[in-house]
């Protein structure tokens, strides 16, 4: 069921049940009120009756004259007359109009004894013709025992409240019909804008996600929609051409190993086995293939870091001992190349974390800062605590110029290519770094002078003991 018939329906039946509502309620009042005016009439009649009554008792005949003419005279409203005498138990006088011959005086209702009026309604009559009777005391205190009951007939009244009744629901169901017709006509006017904006979406594709949809100036809902789904596309405008962009990286950075080890392959194969270099060949092949592995386990750790919202897991981490057991086998290394590696570490130091991803962060910042490091240089890891724990690797090497630093975290790329190819970098060591560093909901700053050397601070949550 679409939007618009559920919005057509909700306002049709709270119409529909709020014009009943109203309809009963002035059904009610009118048909009342209408009751009520025919109960005073009949209350005139019955004073008027019961001082002909008084006037002329005992004399029966004078009475039914009387009462005879008063009858005659209400001809279009049929009148009843009882008098009962309640001691002897037996009706005096009973005068009847002519539509009212049905009126059985000994079905009529009188409940005895009666000390004052008593409006009722009965109906007589295979027609089911409805009387309304006031019954009341003569006089309570010169004929106590005399009851007279005086009836009207109900029709006129109860064919004017038929009459209001299918009269009101006729126009509550035409107005119930205009509410749906008038409801189709609002939601179809409300819901354009809706219909337009799956439009123009439906003609964004990964070529057009630059456009962006019109907003007005109203700040109305529909307004404040396009501007959720301009943010939406805008995020999906960056993360598609980060997509290309790693895409059309890795495709480079896989390319250029790949075929350097074609051509070393193809040239072991052509040579003459007597030439010998076979050995060299596979060799050099083995270094390309190791690359192009390293290359691969770094593309994927990255999207499985993307694809990880937070940590899994987290406790706390010694990160002096961590950085000790990471720092052992990079010592050979710079001893290799003539550099001094030192870990310095002020007390223990706590951080909460994962262990295997902090061992790859360190592990990439130490294999950077020995990597760029030149003969005779220096390489120093400190952790200290602050109000977090701060870890610093700071080295002598190269340096990186001051334009190349905003992008060193940009994956793929290299501020020397040369040099970087030639140290066997990817340009994804310090993205992996970035990416672990906001999973541990840490920062990390980066400063650097050419020729004199690197410093990068990495600050991460400490981990608090409970109490």
């Amino acid at each position: 069921m679409s939007l618009r018939v559920k919005l057509v329906l909700w306002y049709t039946a709270f119409l529909a049940l709020s014009g009943a509502l109203l309809t009963a309620t002035v059904y009610f009042y009118i048909a009342k009120a209408m009751q009520e005016e025919a109960d005073r009439f009949l209350d005139e009649q019955y004073s008027e009756l019961a001082r002909m009554t008084l006037e002329n008792l005992p004399n029966l005949r004078r009475i039914q004259e009387r009462v005879n003419d008063e009858l005659l005279r209400d001809r279009y409203v049929p009148l009843f007359y009882r008098l009962h005498d309640a001691e002897a138990g037996r009706d005096l006088l009973v005068l009847r109009g002519e539509r009212l011959q049905d009126v059985d005086p000994v079905a009529a209702p009188l409940s005895l004894p009666v000390s004052q009026r008593i409006p009722q309604t009965a109906t007589f009559g295979a027609a089911g013709a409805s009387v309304r009777f006031i019954t009341g005391p003569l006089h309570l205190k010169r004929q106590p025992d005399l009851v007279l009951q005086v009836g009207m007939s109900n029709r006129w009244v109860e064919r004017q409240t038929n009459i209001l009744r299918k009269r009101m629901i006729s126009v509550l169901v035409a107005v119930i019909l205009a509410a749906a017709a008038g409801g189709w006509v609002v939601a179809s006017r409300s819901l354009k804008p809706i219909d337009r904006i799956v439009t123009e979406l439906g003609q964004v594709e990964s070529a057009t996600l630059a456009a962006r949809l019109e907003v007005g100036s109203s700040g109305g809902e529909v307004d404040r929609l396009r501007e959720a789904i301009n943010r939406m596309i805008e995020r999906l405008h960056v993360a598609f051409d980060r997509l290309q962009s790693f895409t059309a990286d890795a495709a480079h950075e896989l390319r250029t190993p790949i075929a350097a080890l074609q051509c070393r392959l193809e040239l072991a194969v052509n040579k003459p086995p007597s030439e010998g270099g076979a050995r060299d060949a596979l060799t050099e092949a083995l270094d390309h293939v190791a690359e192009l592995h390293s290359l691969i386990d770094n593309m994927l750790f990255l999207a499985r870091m993307d694809a990880e919202p937070r940590l899994r897991t987290a406790g706390p981490v010694d990160l002096g001992a961590l950085l000790r057991d990471i720092g052992e086998p990079f010592l050979l290394l710079a001893e290799q190349k003539g550099i001094r590696l030192s870990v310095e570490c002020e007390g223990e130091v706590r951080a909460l974390g994962e262990p295997g991803l902090l061992r790859r962060l360190f592990g990439n910042l130490l294999d950077n800062a020995v990597r760029y490091t030149s003969e005779g240089g220096q390489v120093t890891a400190r952790v200290r605590r602050e109000d977090a724990c701060v870890v610093t690797v700071a080295d002598t090497g190269i340096g990186i110029q001051p334009d190349a630093l905003p992008h060193v975290f940009d994956r793929f790329y290299r501020a020397d290519e040369s040099r970087s190819r030639d140290a066997g970098g990817a340009g994804l060591g310090l993205s992996i770094v970035k990416r672990v560093v906001e999973l541990h909901n840490g920062a990390i700053t980066l400063q650097s002078t050419p020729g004199q050397g690197t410093t990068v601070e990495v600050r991460l949550p400490l981990h608090v003991t409970p109490a």
